[in-house]
């Protein structure tokens, strides 16, 4: 993409219908009219105040601790770059290995009695290691995953896990949402982004195929293909965390069925959009 395409320091404020598209206005006072806009302004999205007003993310109750340890700092775990999910009675802890190998991604979960009273106000707060070791000490952590938050490095923070409700419809006039600004799932999936991504190409190929001038029709054939992929991505998450925080017996059901979670699962990440949605030919686009 040419540079001049990416404009950076640019957080959308608000929009404005005018006979010659869209005004996009800006937190440090810049404006841009925009034929068509594609909305993918997160969670907490600008674009989507516009399309369908007012629809606030629902927390879940949980509450989410990130953190990155060095590899070599967690060589007790059983091959600490793979994907591990532990589970445990009203928690469960994922880790996974970034970098090549080099760094090993901590996301630790719980779900108090009560939010905190931060969650009011904000989604993140900043976090230190004595006050998450502190939270999971309570919930008798295995010695291995309390091991990696005491070695965690960098910024750390605790997060108020959110989804996004179903909304009413996804495009206004000109204006299109994607990712988590049209269906944030909850993280128990890891298909926040791999959604997004999969979002871009569709509308990308849609508008490709009918040229910029069709964009209602390509909007619409857009969140038709697009809606029902996303609700149910949104589901499974749902169902994953509560199922990963199980106790008694229903513990017990859900690790005597671990083997055959690829098949119950699988299809959220065999999903290739390029196979539903195929680009126009060179030759085609050239026409449009």
């Amino acid at each position: 993409m040419p540079l001049e395409c990416i404009w950076l320091d640019h957080r959308l404020v608000g929009l404005s219908d005018e006979s010659a598209g869209v005004r996009l206005h800006f937190a440090n006072g810049g404006e841009v009219v925009a034929g068509v806009v594609a909305g993918a302004d997160g969670v907490h999205s600008t674009a989507r105040r516009y399309v369908c007003g007012d629809v606030a993310p629902v927390h879940s109750g949980e509450i989410g601790f990130r953190g990155v340890i060095p590899a070599g700092k967690s060589q007790d775990l059983p091959n600490p770059t793979s994907l591990h999910v532990w589970c445990g009675p009203g928690t469960h802890v994922v880790y996974y290995g970034l970098d090549r190998g080099e760094l090993v991604n901590l996301l630790a979960v719980y779900k108090p009695h009560r939010l905190p009273a931060w969650t009011r106000s904000s989604d993140r707060v900043p976090a230190t290691r004595a006050q998450a070791l502190a939270i999971f000490a309570e919930y008798s952590w295995d010695r291995r995953i309390l091991d990696l938050v005491r070695n965690i490095e960098g910024d750390m923070s605790f997060w108020a896990l959110a989804e996004l409700p179903r909304l009413p419809r996804w495009s206004r006039g000109r204006v299109i949402l994607l990712g988590d600004a049209a269906h944030a799932p909850l993280p128990h999936q890891g298909q926040g982004a791999g959604l997004a991504i999969e979002d871009a190409y569709a509308l990308g190929a849609l508008l490709a195929k009918g040229g910029l001038q069709d964009y209602g029709s390509a909007f619409e054939a857009f969140e038709t293909l697009r809606k029902r992929r996303a609700l149910m991505v949104q589901a499974y998450s749902r169902a994953a965390g509560r199922a990963y925080k199980f106790r008694g017996d229903a513990a017990t059901t859900r690790d005597a069925s671990w083997s055959s979670l690829p098949q119950r699962i699988g299809w959220i990440h065999r999903y290739r959009e390029e196979e539903t949605v195929p680009l126009p030919a060179l030759s085609d686009t050239n026409r449009t």
